[in-house]
């Protein structure tokens, strides 16, 4: 499906995105694929928090990315809400990855949004 999605034209993307959310408004697949479609930086705000709305425990990447999009459109409050929101969810010594992993490795993103996502709140706070 996503194959054929690429297909048509941009417009009719978006309709047939919108439809399958619709249709689908549990699965984070529809989420994830309009997020990748998504070109106005609000609309992938938009849509990052819906994600973490509907599906807080997902991947705390969708933290890291709602919040450094925040930071980038000037609006460090609620970069620091998102990540707060996020640790709490997610702290970063959150071993609920591990047994998944071989050798007790974190996955890559789970590993990315421990280091930075400590580094990015301590940033903005400093910047008030």
């Amino acid at each position: 499906m996503l194959t054929e999605l690429e297909r048509v034209p941009e417009l009719q993307q978006n309709k047939l995105l919108s439809e399958a959310a619709r249709l689908n408004p549990k699965s984070l697949w529809v989420y994830r694929t309009q997020l990748e479609h998504a070109r106005a930086p609000e609309e992938k705000m938009r849509l990052l928090q819906q994600i973490i709305e509907v599906f807080p425990l997902a991947n705390p990447i969708y933290y890291l990315q709602l919040a450094e999009l925040a930071t980038d459109l000037n609006q460090p409050s609620k970069a620091i809400q998102v990540l707060e929101l996020g640790l709490s969810r997610f702290p970063p010594d959150f071993k609920g990855y591990q047994s998944g992993n071989f050798f007790g490795a974190l996955t890559p993103s789970y590993e990315t949004w421990r280091t930075k996502a400590p580094e990015l709140l301590e940033r903005l706070k400093n910047a008030r």
